[in-house]
């Protein structure tokens, strides 16, 4: 399991040129410098308490936050698919005027109206937090090298270790939330056994993604993060 980890959407754009906006750019790093470029999770030792400052990898480490990017997809995903899915619940007719079958039909589907409108809003809720985070995290990390502030990256950086852990954190909230109301949103968009059928490769496809999400994490961790500590 991944203990933490971070992310970023949009990448801080830069007018003038690094040789004239970052005139220490080449300058030598505190042993802190050093932990927080070998921080890929949040928390990690030192590499070596006498490197020099790689400008290139500090970029390349935030050029890497990506999971607010696919955040923002996700959520305009969710906002598409919310219009196109009736949320709102059918009242329940009487014993007299309905047979029992359309009463649990009816109860069903309002059940899954209201799991989808959570889903949906749970969603949107976690990938804006995602989103936020990882881009002004960004943002700024990116503003302190452009200005030469390697020491003040360095401690940016370290400071949001936290930060970086809720952030994942809310991603996979974000896809497990989006996953769940998609399936749904399959089942409220069809009648009958037809609903049915038509979320049973959806369900195959969702576990089989989720699975293999895993995977990949566990395998980041193993393979990647492990060699951090």
């Amino acid at each position: 399991m991944i203990k933490s980890t971070h992310s970023t959407m949009i990448l801080h754009p830069f007018t003038k040129p690094l040789s004239q906006a970052a005139p220490r750019i080449a300058a030598s790093a505190s042993s802190s410098s050093i932990d927080l470029l070998s921080q890929l999770r949040g928390g990690a030792k030192a590499l070596a308490s006498n490197a020099p400052f790689d400008l290139d990898l500090a970029k390349t480490r935030l050029e890497g936050l990506s999971y607010g990017t696919v955040t923002a997809l996700i959520i305009g995903a969710a906002l598409a698919i919310s219009d196109n899915t009736n949320e709102k619940t059918t009242p329940v007719p009487d014993r007299e005027n309905s047979t029992r079958r359309e009463r649990v039909t009816i109860r069903l589907d309002n059940a899954l109206k209201i799991l989808f409108s959570i889903c949906m809003i749970l969603t949107v809720a976690f990938g804006i937090y995602t989103t936020i985070v990882f881009t002004l995290m960004n943002i700024y990390g990116h503003t302190a090298l452009g200005l030469g502030l390697n020491d003040s990256f360095v401690a940016f950086f370290d400071a949001c270790s936290k930060y970086r852990q809720f952030g994942f954190y809310s991603f996979i909230c974000t896809l497990i939330s989006f996953n769940v109301g998609w399936l749904i949103s399959v089942i409220l968009n069809y009648e009958g056994k037809m609903r049915w059928r038509m979320v049973a490769p959806a369900l195959l496809i969702g576990l089989g993604g989720m699975f293999h999400y895993k995977a990949i994490f566990n395998l980041a961790s193993s393979l990647i993060f492990a060699n951090l500590q």
